[in-house]
Formats: structure tokens, sequence, C-alpha cells
């Protein structure tokens, strides 16, 4: 994917800056999966350690493996390829598709069925009946801007077990009830990337990773400080056996937010605001994130960013 050929500065009318930065938008993307493995809860240890061992001897490749996942989070297990010498994979990628296991009931569909009309779930209510946003109110030094929220396994990084040429960092992460080396691979351009994007956005990233292995990755990755915010596993929404990024319950215009995402079914809610990228695991030549900066740079410039990433818009 190579750079936009247009030098030009967007235009400054919202109808004319809406035709803009649709002509620039990249094209949609079929992501590929690729799984996270993690515990949840020291007391299920024994539990995951079984199941881990099945998808171990049973599993000939990654569709069955998902099957010996009986609980709500993902012990480990291997994705192995042809393209990239059997490493084993580290991701959140696969929880959008693997999350809580559906509940029966026609009151349940139904009420699915209308968050999907909503738009989404909406803010949390607390039990003191007053909304609880996922995001604290956006702080003076961000007043004006979009809200970015970028994804973090596969679209900003990608992590194995074992190191590679690739390899930026590793950190210690708690697995099936022994330390492991979690080797960070950094998609190419993601420093100047992030750098550019805290300079124009409120940048969070939102992940359906769990926070033990997710926040020492950022803590690494964000070296200019510009991720304002952390979401995890815990703030997804829970539907249909997925977890949901619900941008509806953020606390931000949904105007001004854009979620930029290898999975698509994250946001699931909320088809037009998002942006798919290619899934990333080793290419040293993506130029992915170079490419999206510059598009993202103009989308910040519009009234409404669903008017430039609705689908149904794209020119047949």
């Amino acid at each position: 994917m190579g750079k936009s050929p247009d030098d030009t500065e967007p235009p400054t009318n919202n109808d004319a800056e809406n035709d803009y930065a649709l002509q620039h938008k990249p094209p949609c993307h079929t992501p590929t999966l690729f799984r996270i493995d993690e515990e949840e809860e020291e007391e299920e240890e024994e539990e995951e350690a079984e199941l881990c061992t099945q998808a171990d001897e049973g599993a000939q490749d990654f569709d069955s493996a998902l099957e010996y996942d009986a609980t709500y989070h993902y012990p480990i297990s291997a994705k192995s390829t042809d393209d990239d010498d059997n490493e084993s994979h580290i991701s959140d990628a696969a929880t959008a598709r693997d999350g809580p296991e559906e509940e029966d009931g026609d009151g349940d569909k139904d009420e699915d069925d209308e968050i999907v009309r909503n738009g989404g779930a909406g803010i949390p209510i607390g039990p003191d009946g007053i909304p609880q946003p996922l995001l604290p109110p956006i702080a003076p030094e961000h007043a004006g801007r979009k809200c970015l929220v970028l994804d973090l396994d596969e679209t900003l990084v990608h992590t194995t077990f074992e190191p590679t040429a690739m390899t930026e960092f590793i950190i210690p992460v708690y697995i099936d009830g022994k330390w492991a080396n979690a080797c960070v691979n950094k998609r190419p351009g993601v420093d100047a990337f992030l750098q550019k994007m805290g300079e124009v956005y409120e940048v969070v990233v939102f992940t359906a990773s769990l926070s033990r292995y997710a926040d020492p990755v950022v803590n690494k990755l964000d070296i200019h400080h510009a991720i304002s915010h952390r979401l995890y596993r815990e703030s997804c929404y829970p539907y249909k056996g997925n977890y949901i990024k619900d941008l509806s319950r953020l606390g931000r215009p949904m105007s001004s937010i854009i979620i930029v995402d290898n999975i698509p079914l994250s946001y699931y809610f909320q088809p037009n605001n998002g942006i798919p990228v290619n899934t990333w695991t080793s290419d040293p030549t993506d130029m992915e994130l170079e490419t999206l900066s510059i598009f993202l740079t103009d989308l910040a410039t519009v009234l409404d960013v669903r008017g430039v990433l609705d689908r149904s818009l794209d020119p047949k």
C-alpha cells in the first residue's frame, strides 16, 4: 500500500471536506484471525490447563482448536501456518469472535436485536442511576478533537512466544500457572503513527486482551505519550458469543469517534465509524500505518466522520 499522491491542503467547507476524505479513504480489507490466550482468574488454572492439553492434542487447525475453548477466556493454543515457520501467536483478535457464551431465550434475542437497531447499548448507568461512560470527561488539551480508538494486536503490534528478527521488546506474562515471555513485534511506522495521531486526536487503545498482558505492552509501545486512555476486555460488550467494542458507551459524540481495527466484527454496532486494516504479523515492508496516517489527518477536519466512513456511500 503506497502513500496518497495528493499533496494539496484539504478543503475547508463541510461538503467538500467529506468528498475529499471519501476519495482518500483506505479500502476495506478482509482480516484473518489469530488467537489471544491468557488466564483471567488464577483459581481456574487447573481447568484451563486441561483445556489447553485437549487443544494441543486434538486440534489440527485454528478453527478446530476453537471448539476446545469452553471458557470465557482463552487457554493457550498455537496457530501454526506454513507462512510463519510454525510460530506460536498471542493475539486478541479471536476474542471478537469467541466471546462469552450466548444465552438462550427469545427475550435475550429481542434485546440483542434492539441494541443493534439502536447502534449500541449506550452509556452504562450505575447503581445510583448516574451515567458512567467508559471514558472520563475530555481533557482541556483535547477539547475540539475527535476520538481515535485503536485496536492493539495485529493492528499496531504482533506478539509471539519466541523472539523473531522484528522483536522490539519482551515482557513477562503469567499464563497457565507459569511465567512466559511475550515477544512483541511493532508494526512498521507505528511510532510515527502514534506521535502524529496524538497531535490531532484524543487517542484511545481499546483491546479485547486482558490488562495484565496489554497494559505493559502499551507502556512500552507509547514512547511519545500519545495514548490518553486504555480500555481492555472488561470494557467490551458481550454480544452473541462475541466481544464487541461498543463505541456508544465511551461518552463521546458518535459523529466524532473513529475506530481502527483489523476485525470489523469488533465494531459491529457502529460500522460507519470503523476503518478496517489488514492484519499484520511480520511483514517488514508494510506501509499501512503510514498511509492511514495521511487519511486520518484529513478525516480529523470533517464535521461527521460517518459521512465519510459509511460503506454504503462507496462508488460502485
